[in-house]
């Protein structure tokens, strides 16, 4: 047996005096932090005891369930798969050591969203607080009700949409003219067209910005957007890089808070620039010029409601929330109408018989109602947000269990929209499903496009303007063909859904 001598001579480089420095300081941790601690771990014996009780899929110590991640791409499958093989649309899943329930049971959707014990984001949307800091996103309270009670103003004033329905036309007749480039030709990338009109949309009817995107000269803005929003999904799906000081250590990390300074300083440089022209200028007249952004610098230097940084923080928000999202339905949209041409071809004729050949006014777009039916049928195999966060701030009694205060919720939306107890054939495209008929005796919650209750999404009716408009533009001008298939076609889990096989069409004329 080894004396204590002995055993010191084997640590060489390690002296007794900083053995016990070592163990004091573990003390002295502990003692601070002995609150908190104690707090964690009754909190985590808490969800343990909850999960123990639900079917679930079985976990590996430390890891949880978090393995089965890996392949980020697959998120909103192997989520999906997992419910089919445990024979429950909510379960608990382990990431490492934090429980999320999976929820996709319409039952458990309806009380969820209607809380408010369950209208706080999850944690896990801090991730995205470098960019959006404060925004809508994030906020939560009287803030986030304040906010969004101003964007519905705003989005859904009668005044700005007729003036966002010009704008639309207009560049629904630009995104036709490049189309045409392309006719009687080889299958191409249709979102290299689709994400340049989506942008300039976006920049003139929300920041006031004159469009080029489409006439070749893509702002910058457009891709470092996109790249940064890619990391932080990727981020998502990797617990080790949740905390800020391990994600800034990588390379990833690096690039996406550049990007978000360069972002912020465009955004701050431009609220400068619109406070300083609101000051010289009669404020009680309205022009057609008129954007989101000059309807929030209006009501703020009326009101001195928001602070700069509350400014930028929402333009982000709005930009995220519409580029992103459009971009995204809108291309799988063109692409399901290629992949089903008696689709379109019944499309084309109510939009013939509606609108005609002249620029569509809002009320031809009210009456497209078969159009309408294939949007919703494209974002129900295709989620404008493959997952939604939760975390509920009291007891919240669910059709299918009591979920605990401080548990954190994962709204399934791809396992929901297919799940086969609500929707026949799920696999299957079909507008139809969504006619008043078939859709009377569902359940309110099986499809939620737009989410639902306290943070449902306030541009529902802004996006579908958008997506009738440019799509009655392309179907008057244009048939879509394609070689690809929806059997065949993957889905890539981001902050909106994408096919990671792109969107490959072909147009001939009609």
């Amino acid at each position: 047996m080894l004396s204590i001598n002995h055993r010191l001579e084997l640590f060489p480089s390690i002296s007794l005096g900083t053995v016990l420095l070592l163990v004091l300081t573990v003390c002295v941790f502990f003692l601070q932090w002995r609150k908190e601690i104690r707090e964690y771990l009754h909190r985590r014996s808490v969800m343990v005891k909850f999960a123990q009780n639900l079917p679930g899929p079985k976990t590996i110590p430390v890891f949880g369930n978090a393995l089965r991640l890996m392949e980020s791409d697959k998120t909103v499958y192997t989520l999906t798969n997992i419910s089919r093989q445990v024979k429950a649309a909510t379960y608990p899943f382990w990431m490492g050591l934090n429980l999320k329930l999976i929820v996709a049971d319409p039952r458990d959707l309806e009380i969820l969203l209607l809380s408010p014990k369950a209208s706080k984001k999850d944690d896990f949307y801090e991730l995205m607080r470098l960019a959006v800091r404060n925004g809508l996103i994030n906020s939560y309270g009287p803030k986030y009700r304040a906010h969004k009670k101003l964007f519905l103003n705003f989005i859904n004033n009668n005044f700005l949409m007729k003036m966002y329905i010009e704008q639309f036309n207009k560049q629904s007749r630009i995104f036709g003219e490049n189309l045409s480039t392309k006719l009687n030709q080889q299958e191409f990338e249709m979102q290299d067209f689709f994400e340049p009109c989506i942008g300039d949309i976006v920049f003139e009817t929300v920041y006031g910005l004159p469009g080029t995107a489409q006439s070749g000269n893509v702002s910058p803005f457009f891709a470092l957007a996109d790249e940064a929003l890619h990391i932080t999904f990727e981020r998502f799906m990797k617990p080790w890089l949740w905390p800020d000081f391990m994600f800034f250590l990588t390379p990833s990390g690096r690039r996406c808070r550049r990007i978000v300074k360069a972002a912020h300083t465009f955004i701050d440089n431009e609220v400068r620039l619109k406070r300083e022209k609101f000051r010289e200028i009669n404020r009680d007249v309205r022009d057609d010029s008129w954007s989101i952004f000059d309807f929030i610098i209006d009501h703020v230097e009326k009101t001195n409601e928001w602070t700069n940084e509350e400014i930028r923080d929402e333009i982000i928000t709005i930009y995220i929330g519409a580029h992103d999202t459009l971009v995204g339905t809108g291309c799988f949209l063109l692409l399901m109408l290629a992949m089903h041409p008696e689709v379109q071809e019944k499309a084309r004729e109510e939009i013939n018989n509606a609108v005609g050949h002249h620029d569509v006014t809002e009320t031809e777009l009210n009456n497209l109602k078969y159009l309408e039916m294939i949007i919703r049928e494209t974002i129900r195999m295709f989620p404008v947000g493959s997952v939604l966060g939760r975390k509920t701030t009291g007891e919240l009694k669910l059709a299918t269990c009591t979920v605990p205060k401080d548990c954190s919720l994962f709204v399934l939306l791809y396992a929901l929209h297919r799940n086969p107890d609500y929707w026949t054939d799920p696999e299957k495209f079909d507008p139809d499903r969504f006619s008043p008929e078939n859709s009377k005796n569902r359940h309110p919650y099986a499809f939620i496009p737009f989410s639902g209750g306290f943070r449902s999404c306030p541009g529902n009716k802004f996006a579908l303007v958008v997506l009738k408009t440019i799509l009655v533009h392309t179907l008057r001008k244009f048939k879509l063909q394609t070689t690809q298939t929806l059997e065949k076609l993957r889905v890539h889990t981001h902050i909106s859904s994408r096919s990671l096989d792109g969107y490959k069409i072909s147009l001939t004329t009609i």
